[in-house]
């Protein structure tokens, strides 16, 4: 009867879609209003006219306050200005046929430079948006344009929903019957979770076409490149060359080899050890790489077989404390699977997901040999392996080794104040011996000597990257937007409302869990570790981003295995709060724009700043930083200045691109440039500045 309800549900919901798309169809009219003229259409109005912004507002800068007023009047006349660059909001005559929650509104944009010979160009924003800018050659000085033509789409959001309630709901009818199915069905799904969340993760790499500055450095280092030598020596080299300084220019076991040879004496990275780079090499034996989207999918690829690795022991860990209840299990490892840090890592070409598997699957060797109190001698060896290997992933990881060791102590001194009926607090883990504290401190000790052997450069820059750390000691003041945002999708507040309500119920006896006290435990001790692992590895973290301190996040979403411990015997809260769960994780990770955060991780040009073409390229004052690497057009030539008195000696362009990072006064006023326009294109990292030069 249930199943029935939901199928007639999914069946409204499908048509009421479908007519709402077709009734949006049909073409409206509105109008353009509400135009705007502020600073950024100031900037872009000098632009289109070929005037330096700087230059332009120092002259009605009074006592550094610059005269809004009488800059807008001077541009509105002066005869040589003849672009203005506004922006308007699309009106509209239907009170109900208009941009919504629904609804994304798109103009025939054709039809209005048709109608109106003033406007040269127009562009809507993102997503349906009523928002958008035109350029005019004529002020526009009237109040709105009219006869705009538009239509309406159904937003893509509501669309995803739609899918994602279709694949959550299947899946549900089908646990309801997986008694009378078999577990063959119940291990095919988890293949299909699986493989889904790999797809997800290789799309979303295939759709990018930038890469991170540190994803350059992973490439750099994992072999014997010739960038690091060459970048400041730079002379009319074309992009494509410096890709392939960059790339792997060497496909042969040989090479290799002889890479991963290097890399066990040094990484050439300060901060990270040699395990993750000596992989990423290897996953290049066989081909060539050039290009930007190899990299990408290749580094993606390997990171993937990191993640299943993850994916087979969260789903070890939630059968330790579940056993083989399926309804629960599935839409908690479909979770896991796709919260957007754990994606976000797998597309990320730095050692962030083998970290975090890795902290998956010691918490998991941790908590089954204590809680099968198996102590053996096989279980101390993969251990210390698993706790070696951690280490030379990154260094942070002996942090949560160091707070993964001290859990464990206080929850022994817990239970040795128990046993002499001192009892004021109850223990997540009954140990009992100090023994169990002497097995893990060996083990995870011993790690370290295996590091060294693994890497010979091991303890050498441990202090170095210990130091980092400690120069950067600071509140992680947007720890809470992190949570919000990359682990919880927006819904942390809903989390914690149904957190409240589960143990308000359990207090009240108004449900109970039906899974062990100690295996209810068992979670709270992994919530607690990874929590304080986030908050401390955020407060030392050298900048302030994500991903230093994203790690442990998955394990952090142990908060909702949690929550349904408490309310589980419910069955029919169970399952609606599991089915608003995966909607939302599953809707979350299907929407571009979820990506890019924080931290960057999704790259995507930008278009204002595309070279367009393929003019020399000249940096100035600085190597040539692979940060910038994104943006430099594979035909043109690159050439790296070091000298100001050296720029007529390189430079003969009637036109090029200029990166500089210095005060962009000086070189303006230097008399080689006398001769050229400044254009300026836009501003990078560490205020690296591009300017397009043409002769006056």
């Amino acid at each position: 009867m249930k199943s029935k309800i939901c199928i007639s549900f999914i069946i409204i919901y499908t048509l009421a879609l479908i007519i709402l798309s077709i009734l949006g169809n049909k073409t409206r009219k509105g109008y353009l209003s509400e135009f705007k003229f502020d600073e950024i259409h100031i900037n872009q109005t000098l632009e289109l006219n070929n005037l330096d912004i700087e230059e332009t507002k120092k002259l009605f800068t009074i006592d550094n306050q610059l005269d809004n007023n009488a800059l807008i009047n001077y541009i509105f006349t002066n005869e040589a200005i003849t672009n203005y660059n506004y922006g308007f909001k699309l009106k509209y005559y239907s009170k109900i046929f208009r941009h919504s929650d629904i609804y994304g509104v798109y103009i025939d944009t054709n039809k209005v430079l048709q109608d109106n010979s003033f406007i040269k160009e127009i562009n809507m924003d993102k997503n349906g948006s009523p928002f958008g800018n035109l350029i005019s050659d004529k002020i526009i000085d009237f109040e709105k344009i009219d006869n705009v033509n538009y239509t309406l789409k159904i937003k893509y959001s509501l669309i995803i929903y739609l899918i994602s309630f279709l694949i959550i709901i299947s899946l549900f009818i089908m646990l309801k019957y997986y008694k009378i199915i078999n577990d063959k069905i119940y291990f095919l799904l988890l293949i299909i979770i699986a493989v889904f969340s790999i797809f997800i993760r290789i799309y979303w790499a295939s759709r990018q076409d930038m890469m991170h500055g540190d994803e350059y450095y992973s490439i750099i280092s994992s072999n014997r490149s010739q960038y690091f030598s060459n970048a400041n020596k730079y002379n009319k080299i074309v992009g494509f060359d410096i890709i392939k300084d960059i790339g792997f220019n060497d496909k042969t076991l040989k090479d290799a080899l002889l890479d991963i040879k290097e890399l066990y004496k040094d990484s050439k990275d300060s901060f990270i050890s040699n395990i993750y780079y000596i992989l990423l090499r290897t996953a290049f034996i066989g081909r060539e790489a050039y290009t930007i989207k190899n990299m990408i999918i290749t580094g993606t690829i390997l990171n993937c077989i990191f993640y299943i690795i993850s994916f087979i022991f969260i789903y070890k860990i939630l059968k330790l404390i579940f056993g083989n209840n399926r309804e629960i299990i599935l839409p908690l490892i479909l979770i896991f699977s796709i919260s957007e840090m754990s994606v976000s890592f797998s597309m990320f070409l730095r050692p962030y997901q083998m970290q975090e598997t890795f902290f998956v699957v010691i918490t998991f060797i941790v908590l089954n040999t204590i809680y099968n109190n198996n102590y053996s001698v096989k279980n101390f060896i993969l251990t210390t392996i698993i706790a070696s290997i951690s280490y030379l992933t990154l260094y942070s990881s002996m942090l949560f080794i160091l707070i993964l060791s001290a859990m464990l102590f206080i929850n022994y001194c817990i239970s040795y104040i128990n046993k002499k009926n001192i009892t004021f607090i109850k223990p997540l883990l009954e140990i009992n011996s100090y023994k169990i504290i002497l097995y893990y401190a060996a083990s995870f000790i011993s790690a370290l000597f295996l590091s060294q052997l693994l890497y010979m450069k091991f303890f050498d820059t441990l202090l170095n990257a210990g130091n980092r750390a400690s120069n950067s000691i600071k509140l992680p003041i947007n720890l809470p937007d992190f949570f919000n945002k990359l682990i919880f999708c927006d819904i942390l507040h809903i989390v914690i409302v149904l957190l409240i309500a589960a143990i308000i119920l359990q207090k009240f006896k108004i449900t109970k869990t039906i899974i062990s006290n100690d295996k209810y435990k068992i979670m709270i001790f992994i919530f607690i570790s990874a929590l304080i692992y986030s908050v401390i590895s955020s407060i030392i973290s050298p900048y302030n981003a994500a991903r230093y301190s994203g790690s442990s996040y998955i394990l952090i979403l142990f908060i909702i295995p949690i929550i349904i411990a408490l309310i589980q015997s419910n069955k029919i809260i169970r399952t609606l709060v599991l089915i608003y769960l995966s909607i939302t994780f599953l809707s979350n990770i299907l929407t571009e724009n979820r990506f890019n955060s924080y931290d960057n991780y999704f790259e995507k040009s930008d278009k204002n700043l595309a070279f367009d073409n393929n003019s020399n390229i000249y940096f100035y004052n600085k190597m040539l930083p692979v940060q910038y690497i994104n943006y430099i057009n594979t035909n043109s030539y690159c050439t790296v200045i070091t000298n100001e008195s050296d720029f007529s000696n390189y430079i003969s362009d009637n036109d090029f691109y200029f990166f500089i990072n210095t005060n962009y006064n000086s070189i303006y006023s230097n008399n080689f440039f006398k001769s050229y326009n400044f254009n300026y294109c836009g501003e990078l990292l560490y205020g690296i500045k591009i300017y397009y030069l043409t002769k006056k």
